[in-house]
């Protein structure tokens, strides 16, 4: 996947274009699509490290899916895990 800056962002939608105080960092996070969540902010919602998520992940309790190389979590399934089992 190509690196998305803020320079060279221009997404128009009606006349506004990207917010200027984006930052020079990498815009990747949400532009997959807003119901994933990376492996950080899915590990501070529930509370966890980063890497107790992943070895949870690799050991089938908690769902993941593979974006190229990145982890990432349906943010309907992390939330499913808050709710008591029936």
């Amino acid at each position: 996947m190509s690196k998305i800056r803020k320079e060279n962002l221009s997404f128009i939608s009606g006349n506004s274009v990207v917010d200027s105080k984006l930052d020079n960092d990498l815009l990747f996070e949400n532009f997959i699509a807003p119901e994933y969540v990376n492996t950080g902010f899915a590990a501070r919602l529930l509370g966890i490290s980063e890497n107790a998520l992943r070895i949870k992940v690799c050991r089938g309790k908690i769902p993941a899916y593979k974006f190229g190389r990145c982890l990432r979590f349906k943010m309907s399934e992390i939330n499913n895990l808050f709710l008591p089992k029936e």
